[in-house]
């Protein structure tokens, strides 16, 4: 059966100028014009994170060589494995699966909750939201059912270009299920925990042994600079 990673890491760290350009000065060409093509200080950091948090992923998994397809996407040129990457917030997240694999992270802060899923959602969601108690459980729904969705958009190759509500997420004994007619494939879902400021979510092709932790990357300061 398939098996699926998932690794975090904190990237505050890249607060610090010496670290950013540090590991800045380490990424491959591709990463760094991602990052310089960030305005924000705050999404350069995230993006640069991103290729650190690839390149421990890939190297845990014994794995160095990367690629494009015509498409431009990333992959592994040698490997039956792929992956994909998140990030919010301060956190980069990446997924990686013997599948197709979707992942997203989404730091958890108020928003129209029920207007963004009236317009965007399919019915059932927006009426298990409309049904949810407390304004808190129905934000922390609401993540969880948008990093679901996307994480599955992620999986299925087609990201936004696939109508969030085309789809549904329901959930089985609390376990989260695609209800999906895009394909005939079977899609599985998990969710993670980690902080409790974000909801976590990692969707792949097929039954997947998905671990049951994720692997939380710790950068030691003091050992770079």
């Amino acid at each position: 059966m398939n098996t699926t990673k998932v690794y975090v890491l904190d990237c505050n760290f890249l607060q610090n100028s010496d670290l950013f350009f540090y590991y800045y000065q380490k990424m491959p060409v591709y990463r760094k014009h991602k990052i310089d093509a960030f305005r924000f200080a705050k999404d350069k950091r995230l993006s640069l994170g991103a290729g650190i948090l690839l390149g421990y992923a890939l190297k845990n998994d014994g794995l160095k060589e990367m690629s494009y397809n015509a498409n431009g996407k990333l992959y592994l040129p040698n490997s039956s494995l792929h992956f994909n990457l998140s990030h919010s917030g301060s956190i980069a997240m990446i997924a990686v699966s013997e599948n197709h694999v979707g992942c997203d992270v989404e730091l958890i802060r108020p928003i129209g909750i029920l207007q963004t899923a009236e317009h965007f959602f399919c019915d059932s969601e927006y009426e298990l939201l409309k049904n949810t108690v407390s304004e808190q459980e129905q934000i922390i729904l609401f993540y969880r059912l948008w990093t679901l969705k996307e994480s599955f958009m992620k999986a299925i190759g087609l990201g936004m270009n696939l109508p969030l509500n085309q789809f549904c997420i329901t959930f089985s004994d609390a376990i989260p299920v695609v209800r999906q007619a895009v394909n005939q494939k079977e899609y599985s879902l998990k969710e993670y925990q980690y902080d409790t400021n974000y909801c976590f979510s990692v969707c792949t092709e097929g039954k997947t042994n998905f671990e049951d932790t994720i692997h939380i990357v710790s950068i030691n300061a003091e050992k770079v600079i």
